[in-house]
């Protein structure tokens, strides 16, 4: 079982926490759980684990929802980056390359 944890920030040592929740949950599941606190993950990650995942706790109301919405503007931001960039470089007739 992969758990995902968003903290706002809250939490000093994020590794000491998602170690000690891995150990925890484990044991009282006794499955293997897989644990990271994606407050610093790249917003590609945060997108999959909140489209593909289930919210199983949430402290505040709605708050895996504007971390979703937020996620989804830096892809769309990045993409968009990403489109004029390759805009630009055929301008000037550099090469491209397709990512893959």
């Amino acid at each position: 079982m992969d758990v995902a944890i968003y903290t706002g920030g809250l939490v000093e040592d994020p590794l000491s926490l998602e170690s000690d929740l891995c150990i925890e949950l484990s044991k009282v599941l006794r499955i293997p759980v897989d644990t990271r606190v994606v407050d610093d993950a790249p917003p590609w990650f945060k997108l999959k684990v909140l489209t593909s995942g289930m919210v199983v706790y949430e402290r505040k109301p709605g708050a895996s929802t504007l971390l979703l919405k937020e996620a989804v503007g830096i892809c769309k931001i990045w993409q968009l980056n990403l489109q004029l960039t390759r805009k630009s470089t055929r301008c000037i007739g550099l090469p491209t390359y397709s990512a893959r």
